[in-house]
C-alpha cells in the first residue's frame, strides 16, 4: 500500500496558564499541561496518531465484517 501524505493544521491558542491545540482536519481540541509550543505540538501529534489508529481499527473491522458476510452468502 503506498504511503499517503496528509497535512494537518495546528492552531495553538494560549488559554489561562496553558495552551490549547486545535486540529481542524480531525475536529479535535487538546489542552496541554504546559505552556511551551513544543508541548502543544507533541499533544497535537498524539491526538493525530490516536485518530489515525481509530480509523485503521474501524477499517479492519468493516473489512472483516464484509469478508464474513461474503463467506456466509457463498455457503
Amino acid at each position: 500500500m503506498p504511503a499517503r501524505n496528509r497535512k494537518f493544521t495546528f492552531d495553538i491558542v494560549p488559554v489561562g496558564d496553558h495552551l490549547e491545540v486545535t486540529i481542524p482536519e480531525i475536529g479535535v481540541t487538546v489542552a496541554t499541561a504546559g505552556t511551551t509550543r513544543r508541548e502543544a505540538i507533541d499533544a497535537g501529534h498524539r491526538a493525530i496518531i490516536e485518530h489515525l489508529m481509530q480509523q485503521r481499527r474501524q477499517t479492519r473491522k468493516s473489512r472483516r465484517r464484509a469478508s464474513q458476510q461474503h463467506q456466509a452468502s457463498a455457503s
